[in-house]
């Protein structure tokens, strides 16, 4: 491809990154100034109401 090796992966948090997942799965070091992390709304987390 004609790009230089990146032996120190400098690179590797330098673009948009996504994450999927809540917070606490990601150790901070995982988060650059490039980092997003997306979670499910929070409507999916409630539980659904039962016909009376």
């Amino acid at each position: 491809m004609g790009l230089l090796p990146d032996r120190t992966l400098g690179s590797m948090h330098r673009w948009l990154q996504f994450l999927v997942g809540p917070p606490r799965w990601f150790p901070a070091r995982s988060l650059g100034p490039a980092t997003h992390i997306l979670q499910p709304p929070p409507a999916l987390y409630e539980e659904p109401e039962m016909p009376s």
